[in-house]
């Protein structure tokens, strides 16, 4: 009787294991590298007069080549921005940082980035995934030096995977 019982229970257990280690094998796919094209770039703030409060947002695709601008995220936690404004599309500002997850969320990720060139010390990214493949990367920095009659304002940027 009891070899039954204690057989049963093993057999559960490998039973138990061999699904948690197929959800594992999905997880792998999942990686965050990879080549990602900005598609965009907005700031949403609340503005404040004489005749009250408001909440609004802007677009910051200025010209036709801020949409070229690429972020490579690298397996190393590094990455690599090429930066294209306005309408000069043939030579980009490059801009390196670091990255790292924090938390992790039904397979979509949390984390910070890190511009070497910034003066926060980081920014806020979110990575969204469909069918087990990171699809979106999203990053958002809040301003701690809003102009006069702004506050809460934010820059929200949206980047595709392309590669």
């Amino acid at each position: 009787m009891h070899k039954r019982i204690l057989s049963k229970l093993i057999l559960f257990t490998l039973i138990l294991l061999g699904i948690g280690c197929a959800k594992d094998e999905g997880l792998k796919h999942r990686t965050l590298t990879g080549i990602y094209k900005l598609t965009s770039a907005i700031t949403s703030y609340t503005y404040t007069d004489a005749t009250g409060v408001y909440s609004k947002s802007d677009d910051l695709i200025t010209g036709a080549c801020d949409l070229q601008t690429t972020i490579e995220i690298r397996s190393d936690g590094t990455f690599q921005q090429l930066d294209y404004s306005g309408n000069n599309c043939t030579d980009p500002a490059i801009r390196k940082g670091t990255w790292k997850v924090t938390s992790t969320f039904y397979g979509s990720f949390n984390g910070e980035v890190r511009f070497a060139d910034a003066s926060q010390p980081y920014d806020l990214f979110e990575a969204k995934h469909v069918d087990d493949v990171i699809t979106e990367f999203r990053i958002e920095y809040n301003d701690p030096n809003p102009p006069e009659h702004v506050t809460n304002l934010r820059y929200h940027y949206t980047y595709f995977r392309i590669n």
